[in-house]
């Protein structure tokens, strides 16, 4: 079962998914963040340190949510994904495309200082 917990916190956005990351989870997460992550501006970071799994639709709505915040001008930090999840990232190249972090305090510390 997926799961997507967001609290503003100290000035951004904390998304916490937990779960498998495919099939009615990739629904849950873009209406969870859709508003959160495409105003204007925004400072995101996503905690991956919960999934358990991730398929090709969980990176591509991970893939279109960042395009499209990145065209409003907001900012997206992934944070801790798990070696599962980085080792996709890294199999497909997307470690060097998206903005990583390793804990909410680096993620947190690189979005206020943009």
């Amino acid at each position: 079962m997926f799961q997507v917990d967001l609290k503003q916190e100290d000035g951004i956005a904390v998304a916490r998914l937990r779960g498998d990351f495919f099939g009615d989870g990739v629904d849950e997460f873009a209406e969870s963040l859709h508003e959160t992550a495409f105003a204007a501006e925004a400072q995101v970071a996503i905690d991956l340190s919960g999934l358990s799994a991730i398929d090709s639709s969980g990176l591509s709505a991970m893939i279109n949510l960042v395009t499209r915040a990145r065209l409003n001008d907001s900012r997206i930090i992934l944070v801790a994904p798990t070696p599962l999840v980085a080792g996709v990232f890294h199999a497909t190249r997307l470690d060097t495309w998206f903005d990583l972090a390793p804990n909410l305090a680096d993620a947190r510390s690189q979005l206020l200082s943009s």
